[in-house]
């Protein structure tokens, strides 16, 4: 930037550097996340994973029962 205050540009390339810059801003644009909010985001997504896994847990151990028991399921129902 510290090129254009010293030079002048031929106007249709100053045209196409100011489009490049505005183009450049809007594509940039990030929503800023407050500390509090990134935290929050962190526990969610903490507690979709914790919340996954029991279930993940809480099958297999329904599985595993079933077997102890003598039920065999299909695989393909295991799987799916």
């Amino acid at each position: 930037m510290i090129l254009v205050g010293l030079i002048a540009l031929p106007k249709n390339l100053e045209d196409d550097y100011h489009q490049e810059i505005i183009q450049y801003k809007e594509e940039s644009k990030m929503r800023y996340v407050t500390t509090a909010e990134r935290i929050d985001m962190e526990k969610g997504m903490e507690k979709g994973m914790l919340s996954e896994a029991r279930e993940m847990l809480s099958f297999k151990h329904f599985i595993t029962k079933l077997y102890f028991y003598g039920i065999q399921l299909n695989e393909k129902l295991i799987c799916t």
